[in-house]
């Protein structure tokens, strides 16, 4: 950014580049794999416009590899292509290829030469090739972001490729039509970009964001290599290919989906309603009446979910994760205050609205909070997936939605060795265990019927209350139904210990 200061007289088509970044770039809490995630959003995009008139389309690719001799990132895809105009606007300043941005899988406001000049930092250059559906030729174009800082101007200059270059398009794409983008990283990015995509020790980008990108429905593999002079895009040193997951399985007893719309509180803050009822915010119950003020957007699609280990909130937006909170579980206190659980999931989703009111919400604001995870709107994301999760964790999880924990004190925590704490109803023994690790028995005649087993810090007696509580209002065969879901729910999903 220091370098970039010293350039603000430079402008670029009549704006100032720097600035230009900043405003859409940095400032906007974009990171590399915000960048990376366009790249990948834009070879969704023309994939599937492919699909769309070629029915004998062969599984679709998207390739990043990076060439440690050159220190280069190259992207590919086997989309639709670009022709000289599609290509000429894919690298002009406050342009898009998209017919209409909001049916895209794109995100609204960065552009290619935009993304471009984030991975060059304005100091390398940018070879885009690309051969057009139904198509022989194959167009090029260049971006010297140097000479554009330099010279304060940048014209689009696509054209008809030259023997070179073709041979250099068809040694990654062959005959297939696409688009092969070539980086040249300075050295910043390029320590980075290895760090991101680091096929040796592992990766998180690749691991444990990229699978949940999209649906698994689109059936795109993404593939990433590392080359170098030894040896060559066919026959890398290393790849790994990841094709989409599923974050959460609807078929499990713990999935929940809601209908939702957007609404300004009172207090001026964003939260959501169940739609068609302005009094009942979402995870709590219904008001007699409500000043919560209705935005005129697309209903949302709220799903929550404690059976995968994707843990966090999602923000999907024409069925692309935009962005993901991760939930810190709790491993101490009160279970009856705990917010969430650990491998809980909760997905904010909705489909791109033309007058941009959703994007505004949960595309910029959300974005510009992964500077300031302090920021209102930050934690009130937060806030609504919490309180989510306390509803229903009693009004779903348990067969009884009447019943409520005493507001008894917690008397101690089971950190300490050989505490036996016991509370008891009808013939079941509900005891609290420390050692060797904390845990609660439920007991029939010294008969063990469930042991539930705790992480770290102890939520014991509080829990033994409520299931104390719940099974008051049952007979006997219902109360062992009862322990019998609970502690089926509760080992495998609630509180597992952190891996």
């Amino acid at each position: 950014m220091s370098n970039l200061a010293t350039q603000q007289n430079l402008t670029c088509n009549g704006t100032n580049l720097p600035a230009l970044l900043s405003a859409n770039v940095y400032s906007n809490g974009w990171t590399l794999e915000s960048i990376l995630n366009e790249f990948i959003d834009n070879s969704v995009d023309a994939i599937e416009k492919r699909r769309s008139i070629d029915n004998n389309h062969p599984n679709p690719q998207i390739k990043f590899t990076l060439d440690q001799t050159k220190k280069q990132l190259i992207m590919t895809d086997q989309g639709i292509g670009m022709d000289q105009n599609n290509l000429n606007t894919f690298v002009s300043f406050f342009q898009s290829t998209n017919d209409n941005p909001s049916l895209s899988t794109g995100r609204f406001g960065i552009g290619g030469s935009i993304g471009l000049a984030y991975l060059t930092d304005l100091k390398h250059t940018a070879h885009i090739l690309s051969n057009p559906y139904n198509s022989d030729d194959v167009y090029e174009t260049r971006i010297d972001y140097l000479e554009v800082m330099q010279y304060g101007k940048h014209q689009p200059n696509a054209m008809p490729v030259t023997v070179t270059s073709k041979n250099l398009y068809e040694s990654f794409l062959g005959s297939s039509c696409g688009t092969v983008i070539i980086i040249d990283l300075p050295d910043n990015r390029w320590c980075q970009v290895s760090k991101l995509i680091d096929l040796m020790d592992g990766s998180d980008y690749i691991d444990n964001h990229l699978p949940f990108l999209y649906s698994p429905c689109l059936s795109i593999g993404i593939t990433f290599k590392i080359i170098d002079e030894t040896s060559s895009f066919d026959s890398p040193l290393r790849e790994t290919s990841i094709q989409m997951r599923h974050k959460v399985d609807t078929t499990h007893p713990s999935y929940n989906e809601y209908s939702v719309a957007l609404c300004i509180t009172p207090s001026g803050k964003f939260d959501l309603v169940i739609s068609g009822n302005t009094n009942q915010l979402l995870g709590k119950k219904q008001t007699k009446r409500s000043n919560n003020t209705l935005c005129h957007a697309p209903t949302i699609k709220v799903t929550t979910s404690c059976c995968e280990t994707t843990n966090g909130i999602y923000i999907e937006r024409n069925g692309r994760t935009l962005n993901r909170i991760k939930l810190e579980p709790k491993t101490a206190g009160d279970f009856d205050k705990r917010p969430h659980v650990i491998k809980s999931t909760f997905i904010i989703s909705y489909e791109a609205d033309p007058e941009g009111i959703l994007d505004d919400y949960f595309g910029v604001q959300f974005n510009k909070s992964r500077l300031n995870t302090s920021s209102v709107f930050y934690q009130e994301i937060k806030n609504i997936a919490s309180r989510l999760w306390k509803y229903l964790k009693y009004n779903e999880y348990f067969i009884s939605d009447s019943s409520r924990a005493p507001k008894t004190r917690l008397n101690a925590t089971l950190n300490n060795d050989d505490i036996v704490s016991s509370n008891k109803i009808g013939d079941l023994l509900f005891e609290c265990v420390a050692a060797p690790a904390n845990k609660l028995e439920v007991k029939q005649n010294t008969v063990i019927l469930n042991s539930i087993t705790f992480a770290p810090g102890g939520v014991g007696f509080k829990l033994r209350d409520f299931l104390v509580a719940q099974c008051k209002s049952l007979n006997q065969q219902d109360r062992l139904r009862y322990l019998d879901e609970f502690e089926t729910l509760q080992n495998k999903y609630l509180m597992t210990n952190t891996e």
